[in-house]
């Protein structure tokens, strides 16, 4: 049996703190393939450097500036800037870590 549909709205989604310390709503989840949220930082907050063993993100910019740090094993450290309408991909593995900075 297939689950049905979710519809959630932004602002009925509830707040709730992110392993990186970043608010986060989720809005959609489909059972063993994934997810979708919104995640939100305040001006001058810093999000903390996570790393997942399996999860990838895709990520897409509805506001603000800021620059997101990446390093993945075996690569050089990566910043990348950040602006609305620019989306990006964090991959997962060992030594992946990621930081958003507002």
């Amino acid at each position: 049996m297939h689950e049905l549909p979710a519809t959630q709205s932004l602002e009925n989604a509830p707040v709730l703190t992110a392993p990186d310390g970043s608010a986060v709503r989720p809005l959609c989840h489909l059972s063993g393939l994934g997810s979708f949220a919104h995640f939100q930082l305040e001006p001058g907050e810093v999000a903390k450097a996570i790393s997942h063993a399996t999860v990838q993100e895709i990520w897409y910019i509805i506001g603000g500036t800021g620059r997101m740090w990446r390093h993945q094993e075996g690569h050089e450290p990566t910043t990348q800037n950040l602006r609305p309408s620019s989306g990006f991909i964090c991959g997962p593995g060992p030594g992946s870590l990621s930081q958003r900075l507002t």
